[in-house]
């Protein structure tokens, strides 16, 4: 498939000023997260910032957050920034995400929980932005592209799951580039959350549910016409 065709290209590991690339894909399997890892450089990420419009509804366990923030370092300071579509619902805040977002998040590290503002003028589309930010003081990694935030989206479980295509970017602290993927996302912060005065409502996205069959069928074959 073309998602496919395009997983295979090879960007160039460094451009000028040291900003390196990767082309994320993920599928079962495969996990977009990997591709962080290939665009770092010098000592671990110390802050994470996630902004998804669609999460796992899994109120036990979160594979997403874990595998995360296992990207980040293992002692000393730790953060983790979650940017979440909110509903008002009579004079209620409605986070439409699983709980799981932060039961998942190990002690020692810092969770956050922030509404996704988006910037004027994006429209019925604010809430379709995906990325991950990674940062260390030193290096800026971030992930832009189709892969939501959850095990499906991310290629975290080993035998389903999505095709999704991302590019993972990354540069040295205080660089243009690092600059502008820093805004990227600093733009999108909004007022922080109280986990405590919150409903807790995740939303489904209606791609990542699985396909029924009609009874009496156990599997379909689609065949295109011409």
């Amino acid at each position: 498939s073309a998602a496919l065709e395009l997983g295979r290209l090879e960007l160039p590991k460094a451009w000028p000023n040291r900003v390196r690339s990767k082309v994320a894909l993920s599928r079962p399997g495969r996990s977009a997260l990997e591709s962080l890892r290939d665009v770092w450089q010098g000592g671990p990420a110390r802050r994470a910032t996630v902004i998804s419009p669609f999460f796992d509804s899994d109120e036990e366990e979160n594979r997403p957050v874990t595998s995360l923030v296992a990207l980040l370092a293992q002692r000393g300071e730790r953060v983790l920034n979650l940017l979440v579509p909110v509903d008002e619902v009579h004079l209620n805040t409605v986070v439409l995400a699983p709980k799981s977002l932060l039961g998942a998040v190990p002690v020692g590290v810092q969770s956050d929980l922030f509404v996704f503002h988006p910037e004027e003028g994006d429209g019925a589309r604010r809430l379709h932005a995906k990325g991950i930010l990674l940062t260390s003081g030193t290096w800026t990694a971030a992930m832009l592209g189709s892969s939501n935030f959850t095990t499906a989206g991310l290629g975290l479980s080993p035998t389903s799951g999505h095709l999704e295509i991302n590019v993972a970017l990354g540069a040295p602290d205080g660089s243009d580039e690092d600059k502008a993927l820093v805004a990227l996302f600093v733009g999108c912060f909004g007022d922080t959350l109280d986990p405590s005065q919150v409903r807790w409502e995740p939303l489904e996205d209606e791609e990542e549910r699985p396909v029924l069959l009609p009874w009496g069928f156990s599997r379909a074959l689609l065949e295109p016409g011409p």
